[in-house]
């Protein structure tokens, strides 16, 4: 399997809070976006079936769009959602 690299733009604050997570479980923060990311693209074969390799590379693909719609829709939510609820329970934690 070849290991690609990708920037990615994240405010400070956003950042902040995934290596504050990361931290937390023990993870570097690499390895906590790619947990999200494996975690995301589970969620969405469960529902829409497997993906199947070589699909994105057809631009025109119906499957192929739909999952970047899918991505784009809902990637930053679940990680939002993801760094909100676990920082509220080690916040909750440490001053309750």
């Amino acid at each position: 399997m070849a290991i690609k690299s990708m920037s990615l733009r994240i405010d400070d604050k956003m950042l902040n809070k995934l290596h504050y997570v990361a931290d937390y479980e023990g993870r570097s923060a690499n390895s906590q976006i790619l947990i999200l990311i494996r975690d995301c693209i589970e969620q969405f074969e469960e529902k829409h079936g497997k993906i199947q390799q070589g699909e994105r590379n057809d631009e025109n693909s119906g499957n192929a769009l739909h999952y970047r719609n899918f991505l784009r829709q809902n990637f930053f939510f679940l990680q939002i959602m993801m760094l909100t609820t676990t920082v509220t329970t080690l916040t909750s934690t440490t001053t309750g």
